[in-house]
């Protein structure tokens, strides 16, 4: 076989690691919500962001720059805000099935303690938490590929305590494949309802416009 045989079947190969790597989205709660983006051993923090540096920066840059007059951004008014929730919400209509098949979700950890001054109160929010807690896992079992490692979920009264405690870790999973996909899909599905928004208000136009031509020659008719 020819070298450039190999080296084309060596980009392809790295091309398909690519779309077929897993990528991770981690959620962790324990005092202050933290989501971290993973792929491979890389880790990416998302959220919360490094403030300081951020603000350190825009401090430098108001000391170097004087503050410019804000122009008026240019919107445009042909545009119906109404018509495109419309068209937004169709095209989820549509697209909802595969929208569910895109994530995994899988329960790490969730661990809830209710505490209260009285026992009584405790007991009555211990109740309210369980019922709560279930249907939100049959809320998740039913929105998606939903998984939950064994011992994973605790809710535990405190009666001696004041505070409760929240402890959640929650990790989503999918793949590059399944992201462009259901991005071309999305785009071909938002490219047919344009175009029939397009004729639709084409239509209309050409029908107000044959109403206009024929109004005025009513009206002369009519009057002597």
């Amino acid at each position: 076989m020819p070298t450039w045989l190999y080296i084309l079947l060596g980009i392809l190969l790295f091309f398909a690691f690519l779309l077929f790597l897993p990528v991770f989205c981690r959620i962790t709660y324990r005092e202050e919500l933290k989501v971290c983006l993973e792929i491979l051993f890389l880790r990416f923090p998302l959220y919360p962001k490094k403030e300081k540096r951020l603000k350190a920066a825009h401090k430098k840059k108001k000391g170097k720059q004087k503050k410019k007059p804000k122009e008026k951004k240019k919107t445009d008014k042909s545009a119906s805000p109404l018509g495109q929730i419309r068209m937004l919400l169709s095209i989820i209509k549509e697209n909802y099935p595969r929208l569910l098949t895109v994530l995994t979700m899988r329960l790490k950890r969730l661990r809830v303690t209710v505490a209260a001054e009285d026992a009584a109160k405790a007991a009555i929010l211990y109740g309210e938490a369980s019922l709560a807690l279930s249907a939100f896992l049959e809320l998740l079992e039913g929105f998606c590929d939903f998984k939950q490692d064994k011992g994973a979920v605790s809710l535990t009264p405190d009666f001696l305590g004041e505070d409760s405690s929240f402890d959640a870790v929650l990790l989503l999973h999918t793949t590059l494949w399944r992201v462009l996909g259901l991005g071309l899909r999305l785009s071909f599905s938002f490219l047919k309802h344009k175009q029939r928004a397009a004729l639709s208000q084409a239509e209309s136009k050409e029908a107000d416009s044959k109403a206009a031509i024929h109004s005025p020659q009513d009206t002369n008719t009519s009057n002597p």
